[in-house]
């Protein structure tokens, strides 16, 4: 049976945010709802039932994009569902270095705007310029995507809240139905929404985009704000 320090998950957790500036992820580190959401996976993994990412990585698209360098939310559906896949960041594939499907249709667009495209399937690079790289839900059970909305609901709502509230002229990318069933947090900013790639590579077809990554670059110009190096 799997037992756990949750204190010291905690602070080690709380020492990986600190430096980034979101105060509001710390807190939530500490706060009854993310000691449920420790215990109940911990229940499921003593029932045989695993999760992905690895739990260091659960804010990592809030390390990697530090609090005062926001200017694009993109928010997908389900971390990876397959094991040693998920890092943390939506759509990125840094642990297994594999493009998977998602991913794909992602490149296969933007090879169309940047032909010498270099398709790097880590995309902390993207984070590091001010994309938080959010999923719906920040982990999901092995070979099981909607598994753990139920875990991180409250936590994703606050958070788009919070952006929305907090910040000034951030461009907000929904990807699929269920990241769009939370467009309705957003108020004060723009607002972008396309099909996710997932369902592109499901049905074995391209990807609709909305040319969402033009379009993310053209209102960052507007805003004075320096564009993204997809």
């Amino acid at each position: 049976m799997l037992t756990i320090d949750y204190k010291d998950i905690k602070s080690k957790l709380s020492n990986t945010i600190s430096q980034s500036g979101w105060d509001i992820v710390d807190r939530y580190i500490f706060s009854s709802d993310f000691q449920e959401c420790l215990e109940f996976l911990v229940n499921d993994v003593n029932n045989n039932k695993r999760f992905t990412p690895k739990v260091k990585n659960f804010f990592r698209a809030f390390i990697e994009c530090p609090h005062d360098k926001l200017k694009v939310v993109i928010v997908g559906q389900d971390p990876y569902p397959n094991l040693n896949v998920a890092d943390g960041l939506a759509f990125s594939c840094s642990i297994s270095q594999k493009e998977q499907s998602s991913l794909t249709k992602i490149f296969n667009e933007l090879e169309k705007i940047y032909p010498n495209y270099e398709r790097i399937v880590d995309l902390k690079r993207w984070a590091n310029q001010g994309v938080l790289l959010l999923n719906r839900s920040l982990s999901t059970q092995i070979n099981k995507t909607e598994a753990h909305y139920h875990l991180w609901d409250k936590f994703i709502i606050e958070i788009l809240r919070y952006i929305n509230d907090n910040f000034k002229n951030i461009i907000f990318v929904f990807m699929g139905r269920k990241a769009q069933s939370f467009s309705y947090l957003i108020n004060q900013h723009t607002v972008l929404e396309c099909e996710h790639p997932a369902a592109a590579a499901y049905n074995k077809r391209d990807w609709n985009s909305k040319d969402i990554f033009n379009k993310c670059n053209n209102k960052l110009k507007k805003f004075n704000k320096k564009t993204i190096i997809w």
